[in-house]
């Protein structure tokens, strides 16, 4: 029975699995139908009720003496279980007549954040206006300079600006959209007014009153305490988190299975010792049995405590269900292998925290449960000396998880395992060490300050060797990983440490051909255009094989270039650029111009790399030979010192047969003159000026380019309202196919000699996903349309 159980719910991790490549939910009808087989079909091999036959289990069925008919059951129900998921999640949309409307919501506060200058809040929204929600969607806002913060379980009352739930869309980049949905966030906007109805509950409210505590006491910067104690990281800079990315060790500064495990094995053992103490001192000499229920209880309280203070993080609460369940489950009369548990422990976190699979904190954490199992299984951890057996782990934690992370964070560090091997065990054994100092730090007011200042010492030390190894060990490359290859690579890992099998290195061999093929470079012949999703601005890029020019570099907000830094440049090296040869900037507004210092200290960028502008050697007439492809400049004029969007470069990007023409932001007057003068602007691709303004794309422009292709780079329900209805009308009555950033991702026009244009986009063809899906109420007339047109 024990065995049948466990191959169910192995195959109800693998159907929850399969969620994560599926392009729509099924319907309800299909939904209802699978449950119904299910019941009728495969649940009686586990509920044996007598009067319901029995097909799956240890049944006459051919199949089950292989255990093919229990994981298919188990595949069904992970199918069946994260449809229904998704279906709840979906069951409440922001309707289309309040996005961007002030809108009240009364909810209570799941996660806060506050400083100064920002507050970011987590609503589980009861109501909206006054009608009360039957599912509690979570709205996450913001506001800047907060007059109060606001802390969890408080009930409040809120004014507040809402949209639906969206993100950039490129290839390797960032999906922020993918994060929100995991959090179960539903929409997101920004609090206007808001009124307290009840206090705040619960100690998670006790994180910030700790963190004033640390703050009171400190003599120096205390963030690396706060982090590592406290998983409070929000006072990291910038060249903290790219250290601890380099180094592969941002996981020891937030308080996961690592913290939650060392809380543990700490309370066990002074557990252990307290009651060992106390059974000496009443007199008793034999050793103590029969205390793991005891000792369970205990360490399961002060354990969820540690959690509840430092947040409730997803991460934490989910080791905590992890500990939970493998306390419980080695306690159980029965003996239950490594496998056995590792699997108990996976589905549970899928029926606890399901949407979190979509989440890289929830995959890495299921791949090192099950990687854990395999290891212990494969090498017979338990009977080889401690040092070996750390060894073998971390190394194969290391190997196994090396894809997923690459794939999620774009890094591949070689320095991951040597200082991994240093530092997660300093940090296991400092880790007990500060927390004992900061409990100190408060049951004596007096030894406060040494207290405190003792642990920030201590950690610093830790610190400087960890900036020690990272400028020693700079192995470090900025790779993007699709998750196709990224699947493909953990398979030959696991296959590669398995034991020996039939056709093993044959089988090892074939699995490395894609692998080989996916790094040779493009089709020589061919020649791409790409336009990025950065939101509201512009950023496209002409790559021939390995070789790119930019224009324009997105936008940039607060003086951090996220569009550029987290999309852009990982879209371009997942696609095999190794150089960027030019830089095309069509005129200095943020929205076109923000990326420019960020991708000045690029890799891909080289000394002989050109940089143009309106105002340096954007020059009408002037034509650059690059790759086969001629790149001629129509506009602005021979001296020229604006750096406008009347005097934006207009450039056209000639092959064999197909032309494309960006010109930036210009205006009717610019188009005008542009076609006064006869200047050739036809074109097969045109980036439509100015994002589709209203004060662009005349009707005498549109008829002169001629474009069979137009693509709107704009942002998502922007509040200028780009592209303008009458623009989208013009282009429809042309017959021009119409494409928008905003509804269809990031874009690549494929161009080959005497072959039609092949446009692929990334939402509808390189990864169309179930939760990308909207209802046509949320999406305006002149998006919808071009949503309907691809």
């Amino acid at each position: 029975m024990r065995h049948s159980v466990t191959l169910h719910l192995s195959g109800f991790c693998l159907g929850a699995a399969s969620s994560l490549l599926w392009h729509a939910l099924p319907g309800v009808t299909t939904l209802i139908y699978l449950s119904g087989t299910y019941l009728v079909v495969c649940s009686p091999s586990l509920i044996r009720l007598p009067f319901l036959p029995r097909r799956c289990g240890k049944s006459s069925s051919a199949l089950a003496p292989f255990g093919i008919g229990a994981l298919a059951a188990g595949t069904l129900l992970g199918v069946i279980w994260m449809a229904s998921v998704g279906h709840w999640y979906t069951l409440w949309q922001l309707p289309a007549g309040k996005i961007h409307e002030d809108i009240a919501v009364t909810g209570w506060i799941k996660r806060a954040h506050c400083d100064e200058t920002r507050q970011r809040v987590y609503l589980a929204a009861t109501h909206v206006g006054q009608t009360r929600l039957v599912r509690q969607p979570i709205l996450l806002l913001s506001q800047r300079m907060p007059s109060q913060c606001l802390q969890v379980g408080q009930r409040v009352n809120m004014v507040a600006r809402l949209k639906p739930v969206h993100g950039l869309a490129n290839p390797g980049g960032f999906d922020y959209h993918r994060h929100l949905v995991s959090q179960g966030v539903a929409a997101r906007g920004y609090i206007r007014e808001m009124t307290i109805l009840s206090p705040s509950a619960g100690i998670g409210n006790l994180r910030q009153p700790l963190t004033n505590h640390l703050l009171q006491h400190a003599q120096s910067d205390p963030r690396w305490l706060r982090a590592l104690l406290l998983g409070d990281r929000s006072a990291l800079t910038p060249g903290d988190w790219q250290m601890l990315q380099e180094t592969g060790t941002a996981h020891l500064f937030s308080v996961s299975g690592m913290h939650v495990g060392v809380v543990a094995v700490s309370t066990v053992v002074a557990l252990r010792l307290l009651l060992l103490l106390a059974l000496r001192l009443r007199g008793y000499r034999a050793p103590v049995y029969n205390s793991r229920a005891f000792l369970t209880c205990w360490v399961l309280m002060l354990c969820a405590g540690y959690v509840g203070v430092t947040g409730a993080a997803l991460p934490a609460v989910r080791a905590w269900v992890l500990l939970a369940l493998f306390m419980v489950l080695r306690s159980a009369c029965h003996h239950w292998s490594a496998r056995q548990v590792a699997v108990v422990m996976v589905s549970s976190c899928i029926v606890l925290f399901p949407l979190q699979l979509l989440a890289a904190g929830m995959q890495l954490s299921v791949g090192a449960v099950l990687a854990i199992w395999l290891l212990i299984w494969r090498y017979r951890l338990q009977s080889r000396p401690a040092w070996q057996s750390e060894l073998i782990m971390q190394a194969g934690l290391t190997l196994l998880l090396l894809p997923l992370t690459v794939m999620w964070f774009g890094v591949l560090s070689l320095s991951t395992l040597p200082v991994n091997l240093i530092v997660v065990p300093l940090v296991m054994l400092i880790l007990p060490v500060l927390l004992v100092l900061f409990i100190i730090s408060f049951l004596l007011p007096a030894c406060a300050g040494w207290c405190v200042n003792a642990g920030i010492t201590l950690l610093h030390g830790l610190i400087r060797l960890l900036e020690t190894l990272h400028q020693s060990l700079d192995w470090v490359w900025y790779m993007p990983l699709s998750g196709m290859l990224s699947g493909l690579l953990i398979l030959i890992f696991v296959l590669a440490i398995m034991p020996l099998f039939p056709f093993k290195r044959l089988t090892l061999s074939l699995l490395t051909i894609p692998l080989v093929l996916s790094g040779l470079p493009n089709h020589a012949e061919a020649w791409y255009l790409h336009v990025f999703d950065v939101g509201q601005g512009s950023a496209m890029a002409i790559t021939r094989g390995s070789r790119a020019i930019v224009v324009d570099t997105g936008p940039a907000f607060e003086g951090r270039a996220m569009a550029m830094e987290q999309q852009v440049l990982p879209a371009l090296q997942q696609a095999g650029i190794r150089n960027i040869d030019g830089v095309i900037v069509s005129h200095s507004d943020t929205d076109h111009a923000g990326g420019l210092t960020h991708l000045e200290n690029s890799p891909l960028v080289h000394p002989d790399t050109f940089w143009h502008s309106p105002v340096n050697g954007c020059v009408a007439d002037r034509t650059l030979h690059w790759q086969g492809l001629d790149l001629t400049y129509l506009w602005p004029d021979t001296g020229n010192s604006n750096n406008d969007n009347a005097h934006s470069c207009v450039v056209t990007v000639s092959g064999v047969s197909h032309r494309v023409l960006l010109p930036g932001d210009i205006e009717r007057s610019t188009e005008y003159r542009l076609l006064t003068r006869n200047a050739d602007v036809s074109a097969d691709i045109m980036v439509a000026p100015h994002h589709g303004s209203k004060t662009s794309s005349t009707g005498a422009w549109i008829t002169k380019v001629a474009a069979k292709h137009v693509v709107f780079t704009t942002g998502w329900l922007n509040r200028w309202g780009f592209p303008a209805a009458d623009v989208v009308s013009r282009y429809q009555q042309h017959g021009t196919g119409l494409y928008s950033t905003a509804a269809s991702g990031y874009l690549r026009f494929k161009l080959q000699p005497y072959v039609p244009v092949n446009v692929t986009t990334f939402r509808d063809d390189m990864a169309p996903r179930w939760y990308r899906k909207r209802r046509l109420a949320e999406i305006p007339p002149n998006v919808e349309e071009l949503s309907e047109q691809q």
